[in-house]
């Protein structure tokens, strides 16, 4: 089965192991931070996640309660443009990940996410709010060009080679930083 004591986390932190299932930490970080403002404790709960998980039935679930409860959260969105072998414009309508945020009542933005300060500083702004205004329930669209993909073994390359036109063209396309980088959603 393997041993579990690597995703142990240390005494005295409060953050949560790694989730395995595509989106299923978002509804456990609503419910954190619903816990946290039940008992009226000064915190907020950040989760993030890929853009694939956008396109799960948890995202939409976690994402609607938060909105409704005015949960504590802020929500980091690394949009890679890929979900594990499906690219972006095959699985939302959606013009930006940042957008969808508006659905569940709170303000969605967008930076460069190759940009370590710029995300920073975004989720810096939503911490900062006085927790008596805690809609810190952002969508960030934190657009980070993906170099390796996903684990070994995916078919994420095959994909990329079947869409670009060649493995010459996939190859030069997971080594080039974009001039103009999708977006990081929070």
């Amino acid at each position: 089965m393997g041993n579990e004591a690597g995703l142990r986390t240390p005494d005295g932190l409060n953050i949560f192991s790694l989730a395995i299932p595509v989106a299923s930490q978002i509804p456990q970080s609503v419910g954190a931070a619903m816990a946290a403002q039940r008992l009226k404790r000064k915190n907020a709960v950040v989760c993030t996640f890929g853009d694939g998980a956008t396109s799960e039935g948890d995202f939409h679930e976690g994402l609607n309660f938060a909105g409704v409860f005015h949960t504590p959260n802020v929500f980091v969105c690394y949009n890679n443009q890929w979900a594990i072998s499906t690219p972006r414009s095959r699985q939302t309508a959606s013009e930006t990940i940042a957008q969808k945020a508006s659905a569940y009542g709170f303000p969605g933005v967008q930076v460069d996410g190759n940009d370590i300060l710029a995300v920073y500083a975004a989720v810096s702004q939503a911490l900062a709010r006085p927790q008596d205004q805690v809609q810190i329930r952002f969508l960030r669209d934190a657009g980070a060009h993906s170099a390796p993909g996903h684990p070994p073994g995916d078919g994420q390359e095959d994909a990329r080679i079947g869409l670009h036109g060649g493995a010459r063209h996939a190859h030069r396309r997971s080594r080039r930083r974009p001039s103009a980088c999708p977006s990081t959603t929070v």
